[in-house]
């Protein structure tokens, strides 16, 4: 059972929200930084979604809300790692705790389930692209994985097929003949900052659509296995250093 192609289908998409949040501080880590702050941000978007779902708002409310408040904590966080020099384990250690409490505050410490879940948005999770039958099975690739591989594919692209990935390569290698060269060192870091957010924005949404249930605590595992599996995927370059 386990080498057959819905099994395989399925680890996809178990593992297709800490992909996100890991594609996502891929970003931040090319730079030479760290953003401990992905789970905690994951969580309180998700709680921020599913409160605004609760008050009766179109989910898209509840989405873009969401994804602005992951954008804005991960630009607090660039603004305090590049422009006022803490270093990223301080500063993100402290918005960690910033960003759990206030999903605490804003939920009451409560979890949020049941009709307060947009079945259209809980639906998204359970859905995905069907391929028609494979080997006597009906095989559906499921919805979270190909937005999983969609973000994969957009870091992807930002990384290495443009300019700004390449100076993100540069201040990564080193921050100060990047800056020698004309590279805008800061506002390039904080950016970095900024699209990690977003990243643990989206999978705080996927894991509320997921689970059908929100609650202050539940992207809180992310972090360490985002940051295990970003070192554990490190490949090597020619020079024989970490890429």
């Amino acid at each position: 059972t386990f080498m057959t192609v819905r099994n395989w289908l399925n680890i996809t998409q178990q593992m297709s929200i800490l992909g996100v949040v890991a594609f996502a501080s891929t970003i931040v880590m090319v730079v030479g930084d760290f953003d401990l702050s992905v789970g905690a941000m994951a969580s309180l978007s998700g709680i921020l979604a599913a409160l605004i779902f609760q008050d009766g708002q179109p989910i898209m409310v509840g989405v873009t809300a969401a994804l602005l408040a992951g954008m804005f904590g991960g630009l607090l966080n660039g603004i305090l790692v590049a422009y006022a020099g803490i270093s990223a384990f301080v500063a993100t250690l402290g918005t960690l705790t910033i960003f759990s409490g206030i999903a605490f505050t804003i939920s009451g410490g409560k979890t949020i389930f049941g009709r307060a879940i947009p079945e259209g948005f809980s639906n998204f999770a359970r859905g995905g692209l069907a391929l028609g039958d494979i080997g006597g099975q009906s095989v559906t690739i499921p919805a979270l994985t190909i937005l999983a591989v969609f973000v994969l594919f957009a870091v992807w692209v930002l990384l290495e097929q443009t300019v700004y990935g390449r100076r993100l390569y540069a201040i990564g290698g080193n921050r100060e003949a990047a800056r020698l060269a004309g590279v805008k060192v800061r506002l390039l870091r904080a950016s970095a900052f900024n699209l990690s957010g977003a990243g643990a924005a989206i999978a705080g949404l996927m894991l509320v659509s997921r689970l059908a249930t929100a609650n202050p605590t539940q992207g809180d595992n992310l972090m360490l296995n985002a940051i295990a599996a970003v070192f554990l995927g490190m490949t090597m370059s020619e020079e024989g250093e970490p890429h």
